[in-house]
């Protein structure tokens, strides 16, 4: 089994991984298996006295068995669950590991640091822990805006930008004034990502179809603007495109609501996570999200990376490789 240094993104709606530099992505999904002894499943984790699918498979038990991940109480339980998964998954042994955590859960950083160190068996001084959202400061400084083009690795960087990480769950804002953190802005809210998104998805499918579907399925839904259901596809991309330009446009509201004037004396805004991601899939086809941002901000002021979902990971990674 090899020896491997962990990234880990431990999001509520995907988990992105960068284990010795190669990223990856697997949904945050855990389910309670049925303890028949008579069965030999391949498929459990063993954690804490009980059975648990982990990933995709965890999506394929009803929901009632499924675990829900939206706070910082079942982060913590279910982040050593993952990194197990992954052990096994990748048959690797994680010998390093940097992860985030929300701005908004930071208070709670070392309990949960020493719950992983102790679930996990990781030694506490391997484990490198980092603010949700400046993964991607360490990323955007060493990898510019794409990982995969080398051309662009010495290109002038901002040195002054409001970074915004969107996540499923969280929103986290931080400020960088000459290429360093800053204590005027770094905060970080609950339950305005793109769980907000997820809950009116779930509403919508209710009413259509009295089905009630859990943030796995809506995670899905959303990735693939399609519902599968009993050998039938529903059609949601319509209504997603305009809940995720509704979603964006009250978002960014929000932003100059908070922010406006320390957005004032910044070059440039850098948009994060897989908020971001949605940024880039509808913004060309988003008429009063345009209209907003073009009476707000000048051409290029908001910076997107290629793989916006993926910053932190990568930040993270390169964080505990220099350690």
């Amino acid at each position: 089994m090899k020896e491997v240094i962990l990234g880990l993104d431990a999001g509520f709606g995907d988990i992105k991984l960068c284990i010795n530099g190669k990223t990856s992505k697997e949904i945050s999904a855990i389910a309670v298996c049925p303890n028949d002894q008579n069965v030999q499943d391949e498929n459990f984790i063993e954690y804490l006295g009980k059975k648990y699918y982990v990933f995709n498979a965890a999506t394929k038990l009803p929901s009632a068995s499924q675990i829900r991940v939206s706070n910082f109480d079942e982060l913590k339980f279910a982040t050593p669950l993952f990194i197990k998964a992954i052990e096994k998954k990748y048959d690797v042994k994680i010998k390093k590991l940097a992860l985030g955590l929300s701005l908004a859960m930071m208070d709670n950083s070392l309990e949960y640091k020493e719950h992983v160190a102790k679930q996990t068996g990781i030694e506490l001084d391997n484990i490198f822990l980092i603010p949700q959202g400046l993964g991607s400061k360490i990323a955007y400084q060493r990898y510019n805006l794409d990982i995969n083009d080398t051309s662009r690795i010495n290109d002038t960087r901002s040195l002054n930008y409001l970074g915004i990480d969107i996540g499923f769950n969280t929103l986290d804002v931080f400020q960088v004034i000459d290429g360093k953190v800053s204590t005027n802005v770094v905060k970080g809210y609950e339950k305005q990502g793109v769980i907000k998104i997820a809950e009116k998805l779930a509403e919508k499918v209710k009413l259509d179809y009295n089905r009630n579907i859990d943030v796995a399925i809506s995670k899905e839904i959303i990735t693939t603007g399609v519902m599968t259901w009993r050998g039938n596809s529903y059609d949601y991309n319509d209504f997603l495109a305009k809940a995720f330009e509704d979603y964006l446009i009250d978002l960014f509201k929000f932003i100059e609501a908070e922010f406006e004037t320390s957005i004032d004396k910044m070059d440039n805004i850098l948009l994060v996570g897989g908020g971001a991601a949605l940024y880039k899939k509808i913004i060309a086809t988003a008429p009063k999200l345009n209209e907003l941002l073009d009476s707000k901000y000048g051409y290029n002021f908001i910076l997107v990376p290629e793989v916006p979902e993926y910053y932190n990971v990568l930040g993270y990674y390169a964080y505990a490789l220099s350690k």
